[in-house]
């Protein structure tokens, strides 16, 4: 992997001296850049590119490069692959295009590259794929010009599905003045994907927070435990986010737990922080930059009275608390005052305040105070103020790392006009001031995800897993819905309790149950066909006797019938599924018809662990019905929290399963548990059953 960042020495292929010819640009942009290694170029036909000769085969090279960038027509790159190997050349980017993602006809063709690169022992990058840019040491391999202004060395690195967004990643990072380190695009990921460059990152010395653009999730459980396992803060773009997910539409797990919502729950779980726009990206990438925001306790300071109430509702609003005014900034503002019409505050008003000079000198008042987490200094100012300004955000850059708490200065528009200061090193200013928040709010989740985790695992135990992919396509694409009986006795067999029950087929044999059972209870159509039951008069409840029971009867047609005690109680829901990227899921909710109806529901990737389970419990908004809500009693949440891990246990026990639904759970009153009412499996068979 070092070899694609840090070649000695590489060669490109499909050169030529036109000015079209998008491999002559990688030369032009290694050039520019002050790539310090060995540059050939090889194109059909022989010439010379900015000073060198452009050879017209690989073999015409008197010397092995580290690394080959190839950018020819697809159907060659086979060829190209086994002229690398035979050259000995182990490191490959492939930039063409035209493969899968052009036609789904050409599997064979990249499964020709696959083979090609594993019988010579290559690794490659691609295709699709506009490579690397490492600002480290000049190496950009983007085929589009990329300017020498933007190559500023940090330590914000990106990886991309997408070539395009590189380059507005290194555009916006330019116009915020952040410096950036390994940028990538990482194309049809046919050999290399997301989690090897991850991982790589995670131990590059250079970076310090990096950027993720997918478009697809390759190995989802991987992702997560190199989130786990990472100190530095990841940040997750992800689009294609209205593609279809793969849902049964009779399962409300199914419908519920779509693709967004188990990404959302996934990246949560590992600590890895989710954007929805590429600027809210760089905004986060910002804030990492600052020492990060250990508690909720804020002092915010201002030249204007009705910004200070602005920005305290907007504090208020993400949690953060107005820290203690310290008495010694107190006194200070006191002494600098004019009119001495404000009275001292949190949010701080400097709108009597004209010394911008004493400014910094309040900031460190505050940073010196252990009430106080971190500083939002918003600013404005005249013309004739600017070199102030400058010399103030200096100075505060300096007093944040110094006493090692964020301080997060805003300006309004216009200050890149004014401002032409670049401190070194890098310090953030936002225009934005609820962006600037939201940031210092994913700044304290990142310090409090970092305090949570256990690591007792290394890198080295990820990389080992990383070919044991969870995968459907190992399991036979067959499925069928199990019949009630064993439903019921496989869910019971795992450690949830079920209310009462018979499968039936005839009248008799239903009262026969029913006085067994004991009135008043439910009747039931059992049919895989007939999943939602209420939908298709399926479902008679509150049978009181014989009679009424009978009734029931003639106004239901079904071969098998379940008849059942009733139950009172909250109804709830669990759910499981088998997520093509992300392996086992659990769902909870309110139950009953309704669930759909409110989406109110909390999804994890399993396994779970009791603090999971509770904490799924909790999040949804339903949940105080199960404390006791207006005078009821409180009913039994440990028995649910034991009934999520039953089920989550249960995916990972029997791989055949891919979709539960367990609607209604009935929860009962505190200490009596809580009882499957009903529920239905879907589990995969093979084509042979």
């Amino acid at each position: 992997m070092r070899q694609l960042f840090y070649p000695r020495s590489l060669v490109i292929t499909g050169v030529s001296s036109s000015p079209a010819n998008l491999a002559k640009q990688i030369v032009d942009n290694l050039d520019s850049a002050g790539y310090a290694g060995q540059i050939y170029c090889v194109g059909r036909r022989a010439g010379t590119l900015n000073q060198r000769p452009i050879f017209e085969s690989l073999s015409a090279i008197d010397a092995t490069p580290d690394l080959a960038v190839l950018l020819t027509p697809a159907e060659t790159i086979p060829a190209a692959l086994e002229e690398c190997g035979r050259k000995g050349v182990r490191s490959v980017v492939i930039e063409t295009g035209g493969f899968t993602e052009f036609r789904a006809e050409r599997v064979a063709l990249e499964k020709e590259i696959l083979e090609m690169a594993t019988r010579w022992g290559i690794t490659f990058m691609g295709p699709n794929c506009v490579g690397i840019i490492n600002t480290d040491n000049g190496l950009v391999m983007p085929f589009y010009p990329v300017e020498a202004a933007d190559m500023a060395k940090g330590g914000a690195s990106f990886i991309s599905q997408s070539g395009g967004l590189v380059h507005d990643f290194l555009k916006r990072c330019s116009y915020e003045k952040l410096r950036c380190g390994k940028l990538l695009s990482i194309g049809n990921k046919l050999m290399l994907d997301e989690n090897d460059f991850l991982e790589f990152l995670i131990t590059d010395p250079v970076t310090h927070s990096i950027g993720i653009y997918l478009e697809s999730v390759t190995d989802g459980r991987r992702l997560m435990e190199l989130g786990r396992l990472s100190q530095k803060p990841i940040v997750v773009l992800k689009g294609n986010r209205s593609h279809a997910s793969r849902q049964i539409a009779q399962f409300h797990t199914a419908a519920l737990a779509g693709d967004e919502r188990v990404l959302e729950a996934a990246l949560g779980q590992s600590g890895l922080h989710r954007v929805s726009t590429l600027s809210e990206m760089i905004s986060l990438l910002k804030i990492f930059t600052l020492p990060l925001l250990k508690e909720r306790n804020l002092l915010l300071i201002t030249r204007s009275g009705g910004q200070a109430v602005l920005l305290a509702d907007a504090a208020a609003l993400r949690g953060f608390n107005l820290a203690p005014l310290p008495s010694t900034l107190a006194n200070f503002v006191r002494q600098k005052v004019k009119a001495g019409v404000i009275r001292p505050t949190n949010p701080v008003d400097l709108g009597d305040v004209f010394d911008i000079r004493s400014y910094a000198e309040m900031v460190e008042l505050s940073l010196k105070d252990q009430r106080i987490d971190g500083v939002l200094l918003f600013h404005y100012f005249p013309v004739e103020e600017k070199e102030l300004t400058e010399a103030l955000f200096r100075e505060t850059a300096d007093l944040s790392r110094a006493y090692q708490k964020p301080v997060v200065v805003c300006v309004l528009p216009g200050r890149r006009e004014m401002l032409t200061f670049d401190p070194e090193p890098y310090f953030p200013v936002y225009e934005d001031a609820d962006q600037a928040l939201d940031a210092l709010a994913v700044s304290l989740r990142h310090f409090e995800n970092m305090q949570k985790r256990m690591r007792t695992r290394s890198l080295e135990h990820v990389t080992q897993k990383k070919q044991q992919r969870y995968s459907t396509n190992e399991i036979a694409p067959v499925s069928e819905i199990m019949p009630a009986d064993e439903t019921f006795a496989l869910l019971k067999a795992a450690g949830l309790a079920a209310a009462d029950y018979a499968i039936v087929s005839r009248v008799d044999e239903a009262q026969a149950a029913a006085d067994r059972i004991g009135y008043p209870v439910a009747l039931k159509i059992v049919s895989p066909v007939v999943l939602h039951k209420t939908e298709k008069a399926g479902v008679k409840l509150n049978l009181g006797d014989a009679a009424s029971l009978e009734a029931a009867f003639g106004h239901m047609k079904a071969d098998r019938y379940l008849v059942q005690r009733m139950v009172g109680g909250c109804e709830t829901i669990i759910g499981a599924k088998r997520d093509p990227q992300f392996g086992p899921v659990v769902l909870f909710g309110m139950g009953g018809m309704l669930v759909e109806l409110f989406d109110d529901v909390a999804v994890r990737v399993a396994p779970l662990d009791e603090a999971t389970a509770a904490e799924m419990v909790d999040e949804i908004k339903g949940s105080v019905l199960l404390g006791g809500y207006r005078g009821s009693p409180a009913l039994d949440k440990k028995a649910v929290v034991d009934a999520l891990l039953c089920v989550s246990r249960l995916l990972f026990e029997d791989p055949s399963i891919i979709n539960v639904d367990v609607n209604p759970l009935v929860v009962l009153e505190r200490g009596k548990g809580a009882v499957l009412v009903d529920a239905k499996i879907e589990r995969l068979v093979s084509p042979a059953d």
